[in-house]
């Protein structure tokens, strides 16, 4: 959407909603003003990081804020100190070394035994 096409978007929708405004009852749009200068009022006594956590101001935000940060590191200490209660399962990074080895292997270098081993087995 280029620039020209959004300042319009914003144009159009503007008049919409004060045109829905106008139609709204008096008492309503006092109603919604008082709401607003509330909610600005309430927002410029808070600091910011209360603002933007929900925290309330003051000492009651710090007493928050300290015991998230301290429960944060007693589960960090206590994930580092856990040991797993079973072993671990086997990997199996053995059996690709041994497959993966330069070592040529047994069964490889007999091959005879096997092509005699298929041709002994009783038919049948």
């Amino acid at each position: 959407m280029s620039a020209r096409s959004e300042d319009a978007f914003v144009a159009d929708l503007r008049r919409a909603l004060d045109a829905d405004l106008k139609r709204l009852p008096g008492h309503t749009l006092d109603g919604l003003a008082l709401a607003r200068r509330r909610a600005l009022d309430a927002a410029g006594r808070r600091p910011l990081p209360a603002r933007l956590f929900g925290l309330a101001g003051g000492a009651a935000g710090r007493l928050a804020a300290a015991t998230g940060a301290l429960a944060a590191l007693g589960l960090a200490i206590g994930l580092w100190l856990h040991e797993p209660a079973l072993p671990l399962p086997d990997s199996g990074l053995e059996d690709i070394a041994m497959l993966s080895g330069s070592e040529e292997l047994d069964m490889l270098s007999e091959l005879d035994f096997y092509e005699w081993l298929a041709d002994a087995r009783p038919t049948g």
